[in-house]
């Protein structure tokens, strides 16, 4: 579903990208950054950090078409212990398992833009598919044997990946530099999505921008 929805959000730039061959050099900005999204968890809030970029193609110096997407670099772990005593000559078995959560995203939509010369206002609508990874890593061991002692611990991991559908809306601030790169102070989103339980997530983003072609 990721991929397809890739594919989908990139169909719809081919117009934009169409009409770019009988403009000038059309305004395209490239962003690179970092990402903070805050979800609603099973239990409380939960943090997910990322790799954002995105890539906007401007129609004119008010409307362009976004597609933006993020990698991820960390997110909530929880671990977990049980043990299962033993009988007779049978020893206790303890087992400690790790889950690690990522999330991924792919979004695409329109911006709008107002230009204030030192700086450039934008608000955008988006949708398209956040993705969710979950790793589980599970080590079993056995205590000690009558004359025999500690036996090794038995490793075992797996993972699961799940793709959720999301949309909403949000804006942010870039200050210029110059005509060329400029510095995005914060882009805030409102998610509407299910990461672990559907909800509300909130999303923050700041980093580097850079402005290629008409204007730039």
């Amino acid at each position: 579903m990721l991929r397809s929805t890739i594919v989908a959000g990139l169909f719809l730039l081919l117009p934009v990208f169409a009409q770019a061959q009988t403009m000038k050099a059309p305004e395209i900005e490239v962003f690179g950054g970092l990402s903070y999204l805050n979800v609603k968890g099973y239990h409380e809030r939960e943090h997910f950090f990322n790799v954002a970029t995105g890539v906007t193609v401007k129609v004119n110096k008010h409307f362009g078409l976004v597609a933006e997407g993020s990698l991820p670099l960390g997110g909530p772990s929880e671990s977990f212990s049980s043990l299962l005593p033993g009988f007779r000559l049978l020893p206790p078995i303890v087992t400690t398992s790790r889950e690690t959560t990522r999330t991924s995203t792919a979004l695409f939509g329109p911006r709008f833009y107002l230009d204030r010369g030192r700086t450039t206002l934008f608000a955008h609508g988006l949708a398209g598919v956040i993705r969710t990874r979950s790793e589980y890593k599970v080590i079993s061991g056995v205590g000690p044997l009558r004359g025999v002692g500690i036996l090794p611990l038995v490793p075992s991991s797996f993972a699961y990946s799940v793709n959720h559908f999301a949309y909403g809306f949000g804006g942010g601030i870039d200050v210029n530099l110059n005509r060329r790169f400029a510095i995005r102070i914060l882009q805030a989103d409102y998610l509407r999505s299910q990461v672990e339980v559907r909800g509300n997530q909130l999303r923050l983003q700041s980093g580097i921008v850079v402005r290629f072609g008409k204007g730039s």
